[in-house]
């Protein structure tokens, strides 16, 4: 289980940030940290992709995001 509170604050965290090559790895950190909690919230809710994107939007930024 995830801590809601801090998972709250990574959430806000990953709405607000555009990755930079500055930040690229703390947004990278907080994907990890909060993979759980999405996991759960599309498991249990069932939303449409639209408003995954709009709590997520780091997911779209799969270039970045995306570690080979």
């Amino acid at each position: 289980m995830y801590d809601e509170s801090s998972t709250a604050d990574d959430e806000r965290l990953l709405r607000e940030r555009k990755p930079t090559s500055s930040n690229v790895d703390e947004l990278r950190e907080l994907m990890a940290r909060t993979r759980q909690q999405r996991r759960e919230w599309i498991h249990t809710k069932s939303p449409d992709a639209t408003t995954i994107l709009r709590r997520w939007p780091r997911l779209t930024d799969v270039t970045v995001m995306v570690s080979f």
